[in-house]
């Protein structure tokens, strides 16, 4: 499932329930940063391998500003 999400100057597709098969071809000539956490990173260390990835810890009480301060720092790092 892909949703769009539009900013002032820009605009951010983001990809839901897609496969790996999927994402070679949804990240042809496109910036691409992937964002998982720990269970499933280990589970498909192979096919992350070639992007750029944020892991975050797993489970609920990960869920918190937090964590988003830490994505939006790797996030620029990345940059």
């Amino acid at each position: 499932m892909k949703v769009e999400v539009s900013f002032p100057s820009t605009s951010v597709d983001y990809y839901f329930q897609s496969s790996f098969n999927d994402l070679a071809l949804l990240a042809k000539n496109r910036k691409v940063i992937l964002l998982t956490d720990e269970h499933l990173a280990a589970i498909f260390s192979k096919e992350l391998e070639p992007y750029p990835t944020i892991v975050v810890p797993a489970g609920e009480e990960n869920k918190s500003w937090q964590t988003v301060e830490t994505i939006a720092k790797q996030l620029i790092q990345l940059e």
